[in-house]
């Protein structure tokens, strides 16, 4: 069976594993000066972050492959049209989990590892079953989806302190008002799929609001407060700040009319944080 690119970067999740390996970066970025970056550490680090990330990636739409079929934003994924025969995905799995296992063990160290694995097992044996049991869902989705940071931070420091930790907290509150705005506005396919999102008969729209609201001023609190234990430049500091101030806005324009339009104006303002606050804080670095 041929496997095309696109079905590929499908499985894989090519538009989460960049801002994934982003957040990686970022975490090796901020332990130490740019002056002491190590090239040759950072590549063996994010290729063999790839092939676990990957794999990780490639195992849920394995899990999900039912659920995907209920839903209409996921039905024509690989598996359940049956372009990629599912035992193909597993051999995939398998070959990629070895190999990225075996990179990070020889090329990085246990922390790194352990993380990597940790973010593989929290995603796909944690998080995914928990879609079907509560809405708490998400919350628990935000720490294996922040953990790459660590990734990152553990190639070069040992232990964690109040900075690595208020980044850390900052990236977990991110995925918050991004995945309550993609459970409204896909409400729909995941209320077919029996999957437990806070817009599950959420028909007025008051609880996804409620949780949009706190998790969105929760987020741009603790998108400062690293500020008091280190520096990410003034590229940093605007760039957030712009965001925040679009996002702001567009959320309480949701709030007024629970519109799907500028539901995805919110989505998409969401989608550029994990892209700028690693590439403006590189940027100010380098600079």
């Amino acid at each position: 069976m041929r496997v095309t690119l696109k079905d590929f970067f499908e499985l894989i999740k090519i538009r989460i594993l960049i801002p994934a390996l982003l957040t990686t970066f970022f975490g090796y970025a901020v332990s130490l000066d740019s002056s002491l970056w190590d090239l040759l550490d950072l590549m063996w680090l994010l290729i063999g972050s790839f092939f676990v990330f990957s794999a990780s990636a490639m195992l849920n739409h394995a899990l999900e492959v039912e659920t995907d079929s209920l839903m209409k934003r996921t039905q024509f994924r690989p598996l359940p049209t049956k372009r990629v025969a599912f035992n193909y995905v597993l051999i995939l799995i398998v070959l990629f989990i070895i190999v990225g296992s075996f990179i990070l063990y020889l090329k990085t160290n246990m922390l790194v590892l352990i993380n990597s694995l940790g973010i593989f097992f929290l995603y796909n044996f944690v998080y995914t079953p928990f879609k079907k049991i509560s809405s708490l869902n998400t919350f628990i989705g935000g720490f294996p989806g922040a953990m790459p940071l660590l990734s990152g931070w553990f190639m070069v420091e040992d232990s964690i302190n109040m900075f690595i930790l208020l980044l850390f907290v900052m990236l977990y509150f991110w995925q918050l008002p991004h995945f309550f705005v993609i459970a409204w506005i896909y409400r729909d396919s995941y209320k077919a799929a029996h999957l437990k999102m806070i817009s599950l008969n959420d028909t007025g729209g008051l609880r996804t609001r409620f949780y949009l609201v706190i998790s969105t001023f929760l987020f741009i609190f603790s998108l400062y407060l690293p500020l008091l234990y280190g520096s990410l430049g003034g590229i940093y500091t605007v760039s957030v700040t712009l965001l925040n101030i679009a996002l702001l806005y567009y959320v309480g324009k949701f709030c007024m009319d629970l519109s799907d339009m500028i539901a995805r104006k919110v989505l998409l303002i969401t989608v550029f944080y994990p892209l700028f606050i690693p590439v403006s804080y590189i940027i100010g670095s380098l600079s």
